[in-house]
C-alpha cells in the first residue's frame, strides 16, 4: 500500500461497476462471493449493496499476479458500512 492510500477514502461500489472493473458478470460475482471467492458485500438498505472498490481493485491486482482463485478461500468481509470503509 502506496502513502497515496492513506490519502483517498474507500469508496462504495454498486454491483455494475463491480462487474465493469473485473470482467465478470453479476451471477459470477455472486457465485464466487457465496463460496468465500470475492471480497463480501456491505448491505446499505433493503437489498441495495456495494463493495469495497479498494477491496475489487485487489482481488483483480491479485488475479493480474497470477494468484489462484481457491474455493473456500477466506476472503476479508465487512460487517457493517463502517468496516467496509476502515
Amino acid at each position: 500500500m502506496s502513502d497515496i492510500d492513506h490519502l483517498v477514502p474507500d469508496i462504495l461500489i454498486r454491483a455494475k461497476q463491480v462487474a465493469e472493473i473485473t470482467g465478470l458478470c453479476l451471477s459470477t460475482v455472486y457465485e464466487y462471493q457465496r463460496n468465500g471467492m470475492f471480497p463480501g458485500s456491505v448491505r446499505l438498505a433493503g437489498r441495495t449493496v456495494a463493495w469495497s472498490l479498494n477491496a475489487v481493485i485487489q482481488w483483480v491486482e491479485d488475479r493480474k499476479a497470477g494468484l489462484p482463485i481457491e474455493r473456500g478461500h477466506p476472503v476479508r468481509r465487512a460487517a457493517s458500512l463502517k468496516d467496509a470503509l476502515s
